[in-house]
């Protein structure tokens, strides 16, 4: 297997299979950092597709002082700010006070708390992984199913014998720890 800096070397001169290659090895860790912050599978999907097409087009000026994956991370968080932010507009004024509305504004302070030096500097993964572990069992487990395996909140709270509020409740509780570790690894 090729070392990074060998793909990146690659990829700057145009090279589509190291471009193959770099999407292989990273766009999972993308999808999984976008599906954080975004409530739908189409926004998560467009994100990581923007990512990969901005990184094509820059693809000349990286720098290779930095891991590819922290570079990635940055993109990605920009590009989830834009949509958290279409999102936001789409919801409108007059949704202000909803829950997803509040959300779409939590997920976008959140994001731009994540300053790019110290996206390039950190890797993103373990951080949040480490932060999931410390999860409360119940809180984890449906953070876990919401988050990774998909599950809308109807089927998880059907499959824990729970209400839809125990879960949405449960993914808030979640999503504000993993904030808050993300913030004291991070130094904010």
């Amino acid at each position: 297997m090729e070392s990074e800096d060998f793909l990146v070397s690659e990829l700057q001169k145009g090279s589509i299979n190291a471009f193959e290659k770099i999407y292989n090895l990273h766009s999972l860790r993308i999808e999984r950092f976008a599906r954080h912050y975004l409530p739908e599978k189409a926004e998560v999907d467009d994100v990581v597709q923007n990512v990969f097409i901005t990184l094509w087009e820059k693809r000349e000026t990286l720098r290779t002082q930095c891991r590819l994956i922290n570079f990635l991370l940055v993109l990605t968080r920009n590009h989830c700010i834009s949509k958290l932010r279409e999102h936001k507009v789409r919801l409108g004024y007059s949704n202000m006070k909803s829950k997803e509305y509040k959300l779409a504004l939590l997920n976008i302070y959140s994001l731009k708390q994540l300053h790019e030096d110290s996206l390039l500097n950190f890797d993103m993964d373990r951080i949040i992984e480490r932060a999931i572990d410390d999860l409360p069992s119940k809180c984890r487990e449906v953070f876990l199913k919401s988050k990774v395996e998909g599950f809308k909140h109807k089927e998880i709270a059907e499959e824990l014998k729970i209400s839809e509020k125990t879960v949405e409740k449960r993914i808030t509780l979640s999503l504000q720890a993993l904030r808050l570790a993300l913030k004291q690894t991070l130094g904010f």
